[in-house]
């Protein structure tokens, strides 16, 4: 147990999510309860080998994943819902073979394009059109940097070593919003946190607000926000962080998913 005061934890302020995307990420319960399955993956040649844990033996014979650790973190976890489940089975397998999801990156760069927009100019006042990046499978998020972004991730997770997985911690799991009113109240999260801290250590938390298990993790992994400057990512990759914590759901029409990690 620890106080959690370090002044590299990542906080909720760091990692604003825009307006636009809470549109985008609006979806029927119906999705969440994946009632279309075909809304379950993330389109890649590379989906057998990292994508489908059912895989996880064949991908150890091939040395690409631990046999023993793949089985054990699926029973680690109290499933709540699909979502919780999937994202928490999806980071341990990114965790245990980063390079091999550096290729699941590459192959979603075909999903980032450009729109067009009108922003009104602080300096002047006036309209001006304006072309930013954005990623559309599924769900339309914008992007800040868009493929170079990617680029750089990949060779970033091409270039780290396997590490062990995160143990599912219901201790730290931060309690959701049960109102639109606290969704939208930034500091709803922090005093869940400080809660916590009362009884157990939290060293970076943050809020998701894409519903699809698949693409989440990948944008998490991206993490192509002006403000957060890939602190999600450097989270889900902390070859220190030995914990997490995961709960999710709907508040009207809004998804809404906290994450919490511990050392």
């Amino acid at each position: 147990m620890g106080c959690g005061c370090n002044k590299n934890n990542l906080k909720e302020e760091d990692l604003n999510v825009s307006e636009e995307n809470r549109i985008n990420s609006k979806i029927s319960e119906d999705l969440f309860n994946n009632k279309n399955k075909d809304d379950t993956l993330v389109e890649t040649k590379n989906q057998d080998s990292i994508l489908d844990s059912k895989n996880d033996k064949e991908n150890d014979s091939k040395g690409n994943y631990n046999k023993k650790n793949g089985n054990d973190f699926k029973k680690k976890i109290i499933i709540k819902n699909q979502y919780s489940q999937r994202v928490f089975e999806l980071i341990n397998l990114i965790r245990l073979n980063p390079p091999e999801y550096s290729k699941t990156i590459i192959e979603n760069i075909k999903y980032i394009s450009f729109e067009s927009i009108e922003e009104i100019n602080k300096n002047n006042d006036m309209k001006e059109v304006k072309e930013i990046p954005v990623y559309k499978k599924k769900v339309k998020v914008k992007l800040y940097r868009g493929e170079q972004c990617f680029l750089e991730v990949a060779e970033i997770l091409a270039n780290t070593p396997p590490m062990d997985e995160l143990e599912f911690d219901e201790n730290i799991i931060i309690p959701l919003p049960d109102n639109e009113k606290d969704l939208k109240n930034p500091e709803f999260i922090k005093k869940r946190v400080e809660e916590i801290k009362s009884h157990s250590n939290i060293n970076a938390y943050y809020k998701e607000y894409i519903k699809n298990p698949e693409i989440s993790v990948l944008l998490m992994i991206i993490d192509d926000n002006e403000k957060s400057n890939g602190k999600k990512r450097k989270s889900i990759l902390n070859k220190d962080f030995k914990k997490i914590g995961i709960d999710s759901k709907f508040i009207g029409n809004n998804f809404i998913a906290h994450f919490s990690f511990s050392k």
